[in-house]
Order: structure tokens, then sequence, then C-alpha cells
């Protein structure tokens, strides 16, 4: 089973683990608890927790200024 905590620091990308620059875009990685009904509403949904790790929009190109190309 996954671990349900952060395990990556916010100074560092969680997918390539390269120290974050001023510039980079990065998008919140939200860890999921479970999931379930909400008894409220009685939908099903994903519960988050508080921790979160932070990723680059693109790896290759962190700063997002298209001067590489990617073939995925």
């Amino acid at each position: 089973m996954a671990t349900l905590t952060q395990k990556t620091p916010t100074t560092e990308c969680a997918r390539c683990h390269r120290k974050f620059s001023p510039g980079d875009r990065v998008f919140p990685a939200y860890i999921v608890t479970k999931i379930g009904r909400n008894m409220e509403t009685q939908d099903m949904g994903a519960w988050l927790s508080e921790d979160f790790e932070l990723v680059h929009a693109s790896c290759p190109d962190p700063a997002l200024e298209g001067k590489i190309i990617s073939l995925v």
C-alpha cells in the first residue's frame, strides 16, 4: 500500500526530484486517504489528506518556456 503522508519536501519535485527554481510551474499532488460515500450527499468521492507534494507541470521544461520537445 502507498504511503499516506508526504514523502517529498515541497522544495523539490515529487516526480523528478530536482530542486525547484524561481519561475518553475508546479501543480499540487494531493494524497488520497480513502474512497467512500459522503453520508450527507450520498456521493462517492475521495478523501484528501492535509499533506500534499508538488510536481513540475513538465519535468523536461519546468519553466514552460517551450524550448524542449516532448514525445509523450
